[in-house]
């Protein structure tokens, strides 16, 4: 499924006056269907449907695609400032707090439904039966008013994914990155953290796979380095990363292993076939291990 992300934003979705555009263009790339898109990578619908999910697909006319990152980027600032502007708990909100946003009004509802379920799960149980309570309540009101009341999508309380938000962040500030430089690590979490809700935690840990942290002189600098750039051959891959830096510790390398080790084939086995152990003495005398190519 490494092809899925490439198929999904040959056309990404960059808003309704945009999009019109494209329609009009014929050399414009057309949009798939998830029955096109399964056919073209021989993957059965539940591989399909679990790594669309995971991607966060938009739908847009019976068609699937991403949105375009910066449209994206857009949507989740005025999302958080609406959240700060009106008050909103990020951890027990509903789609409908941020619709009467004036910047938000502009989003076409489906944007808006697809940005909720990317970055936000149901709320803990508590604020279920919060939300149950008000359907009951909005129910009774219904009914005494001769009407009727269903509940939609927009009235389930959510609470935000803050580490989801925190990683497309992390993804922006990356690839903001031009070719070969690098920001000094304190200098990216500051960056890093500007662009996220108060008090949001942050750690290096969440850049595994995403980012190369290089220890030099005392310092460390974060450079651009996804896994999912590089190639699914093992013999290129362990070239491509040897080629960043000589000497790789094991925590280090195992997050840019993960999307090639499956079954037959650990990540074990691949350190053993493409690279050489080396062992030396820490500052603090305890035993240091690194990977370097063979």
């Amino acid at each position: 499924l490494r092809g899925l992300r490439s198929l999904l934003v040959r056309r990404p979705y960059a808003g309704p006056d945009m999009d019109e555009a494209d329609e009009m263009d014929s050399s414009a790339p057309q949009r798939l269907s998830r029955a096109e898109i399964e056919r073209r990578l021989q993957a059965s619908g539940k591989e399909v449907g679990d790594a669309l999910e995971q991607l966060g697909a938009l739908l847009v006319d019976g068609k699937l695609c991403l949105m375009e990152e910066r449209y994206e980027s857009n949507l989740m600032t005025r999302v958080l400032a609406a959240a700060v502007l009106q008050d909103i708990d990020l951890q027990r909100c509903r789609l409908s707090d941020f619709t009467a946003d004036p910047d938000l009004k502009t989003y076409p509802k489906c944007v808006l439904d697809n940005f909720m379920a990317k970055y936000s799960v149901p709320a803990p149980e508590r604020a279920h039966a919060d939300a149950d309570a008000m359907a009951v309540e909005k129910e009774q009101d219904a009914k005494e008013e001769g009407g009727s009341s269903t509940r939609s999508t927009a009235e389930e309380l959510r609470a935000m994914d803050l580490q989801k938000l925190a990683l497309f962040r992390a993804e922006e500030l990356l690839a903001a990155l031009p070719p070969s430089s690098s920001l000094g690590l304190e200098e990216f979490m500051t960056a890093w953290r500007t662009m996220l809700p108060a008090h949001t935690e942050v750690g290096k840990e969440l850049l595994k796979g995403r980012a190369l942290l290089l220890h030099r002189r005392n310092q460390v600098t974060v450079h651009k380095l996804s896994a999912a750039d590089l190639s699914a051959e093992p013999k290129v891959r362990f070239k491509q990363l040897f080629a960043q830096t000589p000497a790789w510790s094991k925590e280090e390398l195992l997050p840019f292993l993960e999307d090639i080790v499956g079954p037959g084939v650990s990540a074990e086995q691949l350190l053993l076939k493409h690279t050489r152990l080396t062992r030396s003495k820490a500052e603090d005398g305890s035993e240091l291990k690194l990977y370097t190519t063979r």
